[in-house]
This record gives structure tokens, C-alpha cells and sequence, in this order.
């Protein structure tokens, strides 16, 4: 596949009101930091920031980002373990990290702020930087995107035939909507029919996702429907953003309903074999590819499922042969333990995915890492 222009990748899942369509990078020998935007609430956002090492270990890193103008700190949201929250000076949020192995990403970084009522534009990310002993390590500064941070359209909706979905050149493979927000990939003889596929997200709130997953960090709920009612016979892949930065390659716990108070876990391994078919298709995606809906989180805050069969497990509504409007709610979370560490390597990242990949990789940007993992080439 071709590469996307890296203007135009994911940035965040916005927990009340929006999304943030932005990423913004910077790289050098021995390090690799990026950075997104997401929108909270209209004048509320939060930055994180992550952070990749290539080939050595590095110690004594600080990092840093400016709080924009016209706004003001409002308060660390996550700190990944091990890393000591410095405080704000002079509008300079800072961390100190002890030490970072090789082949390691470490983050998100995340802060929330405030844009005074007098600005009426918000920046896409602040300027970012890392830095340690000159001997040690290069300075690495990303100067940040000044541009207005965007938002989104809340319901995104996606049409397919028999033929799969066909990007810009007309041929079968991933194809984006509304300027990145959603991700999806429909092999050609997927279905049989034309359909349209709609995501519409819901604001997370603890009494509308599930009960009975204890020490688990709800990271998106959305309604997903799909009109008309179809089971898919080829696996499908799709993306959408999360609320708040996640460390990629997390595990990820997909739960279906069709009412939002009945809820079942829907992304346990299958019990039986899959056929030969979705044992090899889609390409990579490590234990992607069975029956019902598997996901997991990807840089830098996307989550990235793939689903068979009928969509969310089947549950609810959703193929059950209801007429058009068909549709169900999936709540996807990942453990809070886990979440906190705010770390992983490249071996874990590896066996996540199901194919070699490394840490600096965050600067392939969203849409060709999603290329790479389902072997969209």
C-alpha cells in the first residue's frame, strides 16, 4: 500500500465532545519523539507525548513541553512508571527518566490544559523535547504544529460492496474517513451486497460499560451498526481512536450489547480451530484473524480490531437478520496495571502484532502501521 501523507494520520479519541486529527514528530540517532493533540471538552485538551529509543540504552532523560500560550496547566494526567513528574516551571511541564533500555517506548507523557476564553484557536501539539548529558545523547526537539487543533464528526460511516473497500486508486484496501478518525480494511468478498458500516462514539462513563471487568481502563465505547444486516466471511479490520493516549500494543478486552446494560465479553480466543482462511488472512495482526473480534491498541491512540462472522461477536442485533438499522454497543478496555507501566519493547510489540516491529516505528504514522500489520502492502 502507499504510504499516507503523515498530515493526515490519527490523533486521539476526545472523551466528551471531539476528535483531534494530529500527530506531530521528531527523530534523531538514538531517540524517536512524537506527540498528539485531543480535544476534552471546547477549551479543555490533552497533550501526551511518547518517546522511543533505537539501538542503545539511554539514562538521565529529561523531557519536556511548553504549555501553549493564552492557556494554562491544569494537571499531570499520566506519568509512566518509573518516571518522576518534575512540576511546571515557567510554562515548561518536565519529567526526569532514570534510565530507558534499548528498543523501548516509553509513554504517553500526558498533561491536560486549559485555553483561556481569549484564544480561539487551539495548537494541533506544543513544542516537545528530550534531552541528557551531552555525552550521552543527542537534544531532540519536535517545535510542535501551531495550527488549530480540529475536531471531528462524532458518527463516521463507511459504504462497501462485494468488492471490499477501494482507496483512492480504486483497488481494494485500507481506506480512511473523516480525515482519519476511522480506519477500516474490507477484503473484496467480504459480503455479498452493498452495506454501510457507522461508528458513532459514547462519551465513557462508568455506569454505561460493563460491571464485571474488575482493574480494567475503559478506553472507548461505541455504537456500531451496519445497515443491512450481513455476516461477514472474511475477516475484516478496522480502527477508531481512544479517549486518552495509550502505550501501544496493549491487549485489549472488546465487550458487545445490544442495550448497554447486558454485556458480554466478546474477545476471548475462540474454542475450536478457525478455518484455514482465518487462520491466514488478514496477514500479521498476530492472533487477529479468528472467529468473533479481537483488538488492540496501536501508536498512538488507536485501537485497532479485527472481526468475523458477525460484527461484535454477533451479539445483540447485530446479523441477526432484524432489517435495516441493525446495530449493538461495544465497550473496549484494557488492564490497569498494565496501562500505568507505560512501557514495552520491541519483543512484546512482536508478539503482539504477529510481525517484527520496533519502537522508533511510532513515525510510520497510524495508517501505515495498520498497513503493515494486516499485510496491506
Amino acid at each position: 500500500m502507499k504510504r499516507l501523507a503523515f498530515a493526515g494520520l490519527l490523533a486521539g479519541f476526545a472523551a466528551v465532545l471531539a476528535f483531534a486529527p494530529a500527530v506531530h514528530a521528531a527523530e534523531n540517532s538514538r531517540l524517536v519523539i512524537r506527540s498528539t493533540g485531543t480535544f476534552e471538552d471546547s477549551n479543555v485538551v490533552v497533550y501526551n507525548i511518547y518517546l522511543a529509543t533505537r539501538d542503545e540504552k539511554l539514562t538521565d532523560l529529561q523531557v519536556s513541553t511548553a504549555v501553549p500560550g493564552a492557556s494554562r496547566f491544569l494537571e499531570n494526567v499520566d506519568t509512566p512508571a518509573g518516571v518522576k513528574f518534575d512540576g511546571v516551571y515557567d510554562n515548561v511541564v518536565r519529567w526526569t527518566v532514570p534510565a530507558l533500555d534499548r528498543d523501548t517506548l516509553l509513554g504517553p507523557f500526558t498533561v491536560r490544559i486549559r485555553v483561556d476564553a481569549s484564544r480561539s484557536d487551539i495548537p494541533t501539539t506544543p513544542p516537545v523535547w528530550a534531552s541528557c548529558p551531552a555525552e550521552r545523547c543527542e537534544f531532540l526537539l519536535d517545535p510542535g504544529d501551531s495550527s488549530s487543533l480540529k475536531t471531528l464528526a462524532s458518527t463516521i460511516s463507511i459504504s462497501f460492496d462485494q468488492r471490499g473497500t477501494l482507496n483512492a486508486q480504486g483497488r481494494n484496501g485500507l481506506v480512511e474517513a473523516a480525515d482519519g478518525a476511522v480506519f477500516l480494511y474490507v477484503p473484496e468478498g467480504a459480503v455479498d451486497r452493498r452495506v454501510t458500516l457507522t461508528f458513532r462514539r459514547l462519551t465513557v462513563e462508568d455506569d454505561k460499560v460493563p460491571q464485571n471487568a474488575k482493574d480494567t481502563w475503559w478506553c472507548a465505547l461505541f455504537n456500531l451498526s451496519i445497515e443491512p444486516a450481513v455476516s461477514f466471511a472474511k475477516p475484516i479490520v478496522y480502527s477508531f481512536p481512544t479517549r486518552r493516549g495509550l502505550t501501544p500494543g496493549l491487549a485489549v478486552r472488546a465487550f458487545a450489547s445490544a442495550d448497554g446494560k447486558a454485556w458480554q465479553e466478546i474477545s476471548a480466543p475462540p474454542a475450536t480451530a478457525p478455518s484455514k482462511e482465518a487462520a491466514t488472512f488478514p496477514q500479521g495482526l498476530g492472533n487477529f484473524g479468528g472467529f468473533g473480534t479481537t483488538c488492540t491498541t496501536i501508536p498512538l491512540n488507536v485501537l485497532v480490531c479485527s472481526s468475523t462472522g458477525q460484527l461484535l461477536g454477533g451479539l445483540g442485533q447485530f446479523g441477526g437478520g432484524l432489517g435495516g438499522g441493525i446495530g449493538g454497543i461495544g465497550a473496549f478496555g484494557v488492564d490497569q496495571t498494565t496501562r500505568i507501566a507505560g512501557t514495552i519493547t520491541a519483543t512484546a510489540l512482536t508478539t503482539q502484532f504477529g510481525v517484527p516491529f520496533r519502537p522508533s516505528q511510532i513515525q510510520d504514522g497510524t495508517s501505515n502501521i495498520i498497513a503493515i500489520l494486516i499485510g496491506i502492502r
